[in-house]
């Protein structure tokens, strides 16, 4: 323990310490999951009123998509050709997420599998 942790850990108390260093790594790891690295950036994508928003999306080769399912029916991304993604995802609830990082370029068309006429498309480059 270096001497500053052990200076605030006299004055606070490890408790207390602990307590602070785990808080804020748990808010550090939520903004790193919300917006994906600079490397590595994350997408998103609402189901919302039967349709995919945007429907067409152009990203990077190593860029996640996250797909937020906000009606209030079971959607699913089910992708017209496997090109290294799986067919389906499982059914998306309502408030539930998909992702999926798109380690390949080429273009993915994408519907829902209980309902055909929501359709995507993700264009990915190099």
């Amino acid at each position: 323990m270096t001497s500053i942790l052990r200076h605030v850990s006299r004055i606070f108390g490890l408790g207390t310490l602990l307590l602070a260093v785990s808080m804020v790594t748990a808010v550090t790891a939520s903004s790193v999951e919300a917006r994906g690295t600079a490397a590595h950036p994350t997408k998103s994508v609402s189901i919302k009123g039967f349709a995919f928003s945007p429907k067409s999306l152009t990203i990077k080769v190593g860029t996640t998509v996250k797909w937020t399912n906000k009606d209030a029916v079971i959607h699913t991304v089910t992708f017209s050709s496997a090109r290294g993604v799986p067919t389906s995802s499982k059914d998306i609830a309502q408030g539930k997420t998909f992702q999926r990082t798109f380690s390949k370029a080429g273009t993915f068309h994408y519907h829902c599998k209980y309902h055909p006429f929501m359709k995507g498309t993700i264009k990915v480059t190099h």
